[in-house]
């Protein structure tokens, strides 16, 4: 295991961590979600480490590792990320292999840069595991669209405002965000595609020119990357070879042993057509479900957000009494 720290031509560093393999089978190239460290992707990259695979797992500019001075400094926003640190981070391995297979495997906003980075022409084959259209219409569960709907649109932007970032750790959300990111995720998801909406972006001019062999792993109970927004993230990708594979319960699975599923298939050519690993997949639940830590963030998002009214109201109730006081000197 080797910590790199790839300079970006249009500023900053991308800190990552490679898993390098004499005679690999190819370089697996793993793109995190938001809000997720590489630390999180650890235990799979051993996995496909011990398999026979070189592997890469990185931050994004801003997070992680990758942060260089303080978060409210950072302007990278995600389609800096999407275009900026992919390219970077693929450019970087094809130097380091090369000659050697290039994979990706996109978590969410990473499953977003294998569509839209120009720097997946570089690759073989990619997994997108939950990554769909962010947009608060496609979520069926009132009380999940909701919260969704003000983290997105209210909480957010106010808090980028208030910090100079998004502050996520404080509720339970991940990690710390740029503003520049956040703001721009929460104008996504009012579009009603999403980024192809983005008239600032060429997100569907993008989609449409992939023609990589994908295989897309979705979850039949995930609220947000549910059926619908996954099929209108992958609309405008009509020129890719996809392959839908939907899981049953996501509170059941730990991700690490899903996302191994895939590995057989991978290994004999890279395409999901010869994916055949999906009986090895095992039931594991770990300590708690899901359900209970989404009660427990949901419950810090309300506490937060009071504490944050009530210190606006006194902010509002104090100024007009302090501008009496001052008059009557």
């Amino acid at each position: 295991m080797e910590s790199v720290i790839i300079p970006v031509s249009q500023g900053g560093f991308v800190a990552a961590t490679l898993w390098q393999r004499h005679k690999a089978k190819a370089l697996v190239i793993v793109h995190p979600a938001t809000a997720v460290v590489q630390g999180f992707y650890k235990g799979f990259a051993e996995y496909l480490y011990k398999r026979g695979f070189s592997v890469i797992t990185y931050d994004y500019r801003g997070t992680g590792l990758s942060k260089s001075g303080r978060v409210r400094h950072n302007k990278n926003t995600m389609s800096d990320w999407i275009e900026q640190d992919v390219g970077c981070i693929t450019a970087w391995a094809k130097a380091r292999a090369p000659g050697l297979t290039l994979l990706a495997i996109g978590h969410s906003i990473g499953g977003h840069a294998v569509l839209l980075s120009s720097a997946s022409t570089d690759l073989r084959a990619a997994v997108m595991v939950a990554s769909h259209a962010g947009v608060t219409s496609t979520i069926s569960q009132t009380k999940e669209k909701l919260r969704v709907w003000c983290l997105l649109r209210v909480l957010g932007p106010a808090l980028c405002r208030l910090f100079g970032y998004m502050p996520a750790r404080r509720l339970g959300l991940g990690e710390d965000l740029p503003a520049p990111a956040m703001l721009q995720w929460g104008r996504w998801s009012a579009m009603p595609e999403y980024f192809y909406d983005d008239p600032e972006w060429d997100a569907r001019q993008r989609a449409g020119k992939i023609t990589l062999p994908i295989l897309v792993l979705g979850f039949d109970d995930d609220p947000w990357a549910n059926t619908e927004a996954i099929s209108r993230l992958l609309a405008p990708a009509q020129n890719a070879k996809i392959e839908r594979r939907e899981i049953r319960r996501i509170t059941d699975f730990h991700p690490l042993v899903i996302w191994a599923s895939f590995v057989p298939g991978m290994r004999r050519n890279y395409g999901p057509s010869s994916h055949n690993g999906w009986r090895d997949i095992a039931r594991i639940r770990g300590g708690r479900p899901e359900q209970y830590f989404r009660r427990r963030r949901f419950r810090r998002l309300l506490f937060f957000t009071s504490r944050l009214l009530l210190v606006r109201r006194v902010m509002e109730i104090n100024f007009p009494l302090q501008h009496l006081a001052v008059k009557r000197r």
